[in-house]
């Protein structure tokens, strides 16, 4: 068994569905099915139930994971130690970052990181920053960039810090512009808080940054918005607010990709979503994973 195979087991169980996992492998049905086949019987177990909705490790299963895992994990390490030996010249990142801070992040980053490390490749797993948590707990990332609070994670675990501040969006014709007003402290102008609940407000699910910084800052100032009746992505929202009389919050940091729209700071304060670089166990060894996380905080 080659650490190929050891991939195609642990995607098999990560998805729970042979035909998502042979998609996600780049390879045909019949061949993953073929495998498992094959390595059941030379273990002489089931490592598999096969279900209507898909698949389920077996005690054995789970067992033999925990293995493979640590086994791919080890080789990672080894190859990435190898790799810094010729002075970062061939290596690979395993990175995880969510669909909306990679749409902003990470085009400039990679850029400006191949340019001055182009041996080194770096693997986008794309999830929210809570599924991201388990990935890094198991040991599928190097690292990952995950906004704050964890749920499973700790504080102590972040490498590297960067903030991210929240803004009001609207198009440049709602009337909700017309309230803006000075913040006597900062003289900076923006919107009360206050005013936003008398307009309706797109919210982004509370799994994600924005949607639990939305609820969490309506809740400690005790307002009360009209909720746009379904909840959307921040990038979906921001679609909405282009077409639709809607507000909702977004990163100052994505100003660019939708610069017909109107970016406002919320009063009083400043408001950020707090985010953090976190490496896994193999990810702590590697210079190039050190390196690549500086990159999110120049």
């Amino acid at each position: 068994m080659d650490f190929k195979e050891l991939d195609y087991l642990i995607t098999l169980a990560d998805e729970k569905n042979i035909s998502r996992a042979a998609e996600k492998l780049f390879m045909a049905q019949s061949s993953l099915s073929h495998f498992i086949r094959q390595l059941e019987s030379e273990l002489g177990t089931t490592l598999f139930i096969r279900t209507p909705r898909g698949i389920i490790p077996t005690a054995s299963g789970e067992q033999f994971l925990v293995h493979a895992r640590n086994m791919l994990q080890e080789f990672h390490i080894a190859k990435n130690e190898l790799c810094e030996l010729n002075h970062l010249v061939k290596g690979t990142i395993q990175f995880g970052i969510s669909t909306y801070r990679g749409v902003y992040l990470l085009p400039d980053i990679l850029r400006r990181f191949h340019t001055q490390y182009p041996g080194i490749s770096v693997s986008i797993t794309e999830k929210t920053s809570r599924q991201l948590e388990y990935e890094i707990l198991n040991g599928n990332l190097d690292m990952a960039l995950l906004s704050l609070p964890f749920t499973v994670l700790k504080e102590e675990d972040i490498i590297l810090r960067r903030a991210d501040e929240v803004k009001l969006i609207c198009s440049p014709d709602h009337p909700i512009l017309k309230i803006a007003e000075k913040d006597p402290k900062s003289g900076i102008v923006g919107i009360p808080l206050s005013a936003i609940g008398n307009y309706t407000f797109v919210f982004s699910p509370p799994d994600m940054a924005l949607g639990y910084t939305a609820r969490k800052l309506f809740h400690d100032y005790n307002i009360h918005p009209i909720a746009y009746p379904t909840e959307l992505s921040p990038l979906l929202a921001t679609a909405v607010v282009r077409s639709e009389n809607a507000l909702a919050f977004s990163s100052a940091a994505l100003s660019h990709l939708a610069p017909e729209l109107i970016y406002l700071p919320l009063l009083p304060g400043k408001h950020n979503i707090e985010l953090g670089i976190v490496f896994s166990q193999k990810g702590a060894t590697s210079k190039a994973c050190q390196i690549f996380g500086k990159y999110f905080v120049e």
